[in-house]
C-alpha cells in the first residue's frame, strides 16, 4: 500500500514540478506588468558593464529633464537614468545597490523628489512591483520584497498569482512577441529619457497655507536618513543629491520648496552637496511658459537646456573626465547621439505643429524616423547582435 502512494505521490510531483517551473519562467517573459518604465530598467542591465560615466537615480522629473545621447553628444560622457514614474525614497537603497552591481559611475546624481510625496500603502505596492519585476533575480530583489508588508505578499514573489488572468491567449501571444523582440535585448538608443511634445504655460504650483503639507513625513525622513547613512558607510562620496526644476512659484508658502529646504538641511547635516536646480531656473534659461510640459516635467526645449546645464557642471565643475570605452561601445554611443538629435528635430517639430506625441521607450520613436535613421538603428541591433 505504501509503494502505491510513494508511485502516486512521485507521478504527482513529476506532473506539477513542470508546470511550476513553466509558471516561474512565464512569469517573468508574459505574466508580469510591462511598460516604459520596466523597459527603462531593463535596458539598463543591457549597457556594458562599468561602462557609464554618470547614473542619475530618481523619479520621472529625471527622464522627462535630461537626455543622455544628447549629453554625449556635448561632452563625451556616458549616463543612464535609473529612474521611474513616482519613484519612493523607500526603494532608493535597493535601486542604488543595482545601480553599483552593475556600474561603477564616476557621479551618482540623485534626484530628491520621492523623498518629498505621500506614501499610502496602494500607491507604494505598485512601484515596488515594477521595481522588483524589472530586475534581474537577485539577493537585493529578496531583500526588498521582504523588507514590505503588504496583502497578497507572496503574489510580489510570483507575479503569476496577479497577472495570470489579465490576459487572454491571443494577448499573450502580443505580448511574448513584443517582449522579445531585438529592442529587448539590445542597449536602448534613447537611454531611457521620455518628452510629451506639450507646452504647458500655468498656473503652475501656487503652495499651500496649510502647514501640514510643508513638512517630509516621517516615514520619508527615515528613508532619506538610510540613504545618507547608506553613503556613508559605504564610502560613495561620488553622489551628489539634487532638485530637479519644476513650474512652481517661488513662494515662501509653497509646500514644495519648504520640503526642499528642509531635505537639503538633512543631506547637508550629512556632509553631503544638495544641488538646487529650481533656484537655477534663470541660470539654465529655462522659460515656464516655454519649456515645461507640465508642472513637474520639462518639455524637448527645457530637456535640451537642462541637459546642456548638467552636462557643463558635470565637466568643468564637478571635474568628470569621460573614462575610456571599448571600442564597440564608443561606436555604440557615437550611433546613439545621432538619434538623439533626430529625436529633437523630431519632436520639436510635432510640439511646432501641436502634436501631443509622448515618447517612452524606443519603439515609440520609430514611426517617426526616416530611412536613414532605421537603418542607423537596424545597424545598433545588428552591431549588437555579432558582438
Amino acid at each position: 500500500m505504501k509503494s502505491i502512494y510513494l508511485k502516486r505521490t512521485l507521478k504527482l510531483t513529476a506532473l506539477i514540478l513542470p508546470i511550476i517551473l513553466v509558471l516561474f519562467i512565464l512569469q517573468n517573459d508574459i505574466f508580469r506588468y510591462e511598460d516604459a518604465n520596466t523597459k527603462r530598467l531593463e535596458h539598463f542591465y543591457l549597457e556594458e558593464p562599468d561602462s557609464l560615466d554618470v547614473v542619475l537615480l530618481g523619479a520621472s522629473e529625471v527622464h522627462h529633464g535630461y537626455a543622455p545621447g544628447y549629453a554625449y553628444s556635448k561632452y563625451g560622457y556616458t549616463s543612464y537614468p535609473y529612474s521611474m514614474d513616482a519613484n519612493i525614497g523607500a526603494l532608493y537603497i535597493p535601486q542604488l545597490k543595482e545601480i553599483l552591481t552593475y556600474q561603477d559611475p564616476g557621479l551618482i546624481l540623485v534626484d530628491v523628489s520621492g523623498f518629498s510625496r505621500g506614501a499610502h500603502l496602494d500607491y507604494q505596492a505598485s512601484q515596488i512591483r515594477i521595481f522588483t519585476e524589472s530586475i534581474p533575480p537577485s539577493a537585493n530583489r529578496l531583500e526588498t520584497l521582504f523588507s514590505f508588508d503588504y496583502d497578497n505578499k507572496m503574489s510580489f514573489f510570483f507575479p503569476f498569482i496577479k497577472y495570470h488572468g489579465d490576459w487572454d491567449l491571443a494577448q499573450l501571444h502580443v505580448i511574448y512577441c513584443s517582449r522579445y523582440q531585438d529592442f529587448l535585448n539590445t542597449p536602448s538608443f534613447l537611454k531611457g529619457l521620455a518628452t510629451l511634445s506639450v507646452t504647458y504655460s500655468g498656473p503652475g504650483q501656487n503652495g499651500t497655507a496649510n502647514d501640514d503639507n510643508r513638512y517630509i513625513n516621517d516615514e520619508n525622513e527615515d528613508h532619506l536618513i538610510e540613504l545618507l547613512e547608506y553613503c556613508q558607510q559605504n564610502k560613495l562620496y561620488q553622489v551628489v543629491f539634487v532638485n530637479f526644476p519644476r513650474y512652481i512659484s517661488n513662494d515662501p508658502t509653497n509646500d514644495v520648496l519648504a520640503k526642499m529646504e528642509q531635505i537639503q538641511e538633512i543631506v547637508e547635516d550629512y556632509g553631503y552637496v544638495f544641488w538646487d536646480l529650481q533656484d537655477d531656473k534663470l541660470e539654465i534659461g529655462l522659460d515656464v511658459t516655454q519649456d515645461f510640459s507640465s508642472t513637474e516635467h520639462l518639455n524637448i526645449l527645457g530637456q535640451q537646456k537642462l541637459t546642456e546645464f548638467i552636462g557643463d557642471w558635470v565637466i568643468n565643475e564637478y571635474g568628470l573626465v569621460p573614462r575610456t570605452q571599448s571600442e564597440t561601445n564608443e561606436a555604440h554611443w557615437e550611433d546613439c547621439a545621432t538619434l538623439a538629435h533626430e529625436y529633437i528635430d523630431i519632436i520639436e517639430q510635432e510640439l511646432d505643429a501641436g502634436n501631443s506625441t509622448s515618447i517612452g521607450m524606443d519603439t515609440d520613436l520609430l514611426p517617426y524616423l526616416d530611412s536613414e535613421a532605421l537603418e542607423l538603428v537596424t545597424q545598433i541591433h545588428d552591431n549588437h547582435d555579432s558582438e
